[in-house]
């Protein structure tokens, strides 16, 4: 139970600062591709994290498809980020709750930011 508040601690302070440097007022202009499962930004991180908080969170790497805007997370899914992350070297992986993708990170440097997106279903 610590170390999930721990965990929990350690993910909600970067989103809060990533939430205060969006990129407020640029237009959405996402188009989901077949295949591709569409995540988007939860409103309210702290309130999507917090359903997870007596949960077992397993986190599985990803790849980034910046060609194509898409989160390859192999058998666990490709998602499509909405909005994409953008910066340099973005670094994704998948959340697991029971062996089921809940919610996809992105850490991306220059700038720095933590990005959450929910995955629906």
């Amino acid at each position: 139970m610590a170390r999930q508040f721990v965990l929990l601690a350690l993910v909600l302070l970067p989103a809060l600062f990533a939430l205060a440097c969006d990129n407020a007022g640029v237009p959405n202009q996402f188009t989901p591709t077949p295949g591709v499962t569409p995540v988007t930004t939860p409103a309210n991180v702290r309130e999507f994290l917090a359903q997870f908080v007596d949960e077992t969170v397993i986190q599985e790497a990803c790849t980034y498809r910046e060609d194509l805007d898409q989160i390859d997370c192999g058998s666990l899914g490709r998602y499509g980020p909405n909005p994409p992350p953008t910066g340099e070297a973005i670094v994704c992986s998948v959340l697991l709750v029971e062996d089921r993708p809940v919610a996809v990170t992105c850490i991306t440097q220059k700038p720095h930011q933590l990005l959450y997106y929910a995955v629906e279903g």
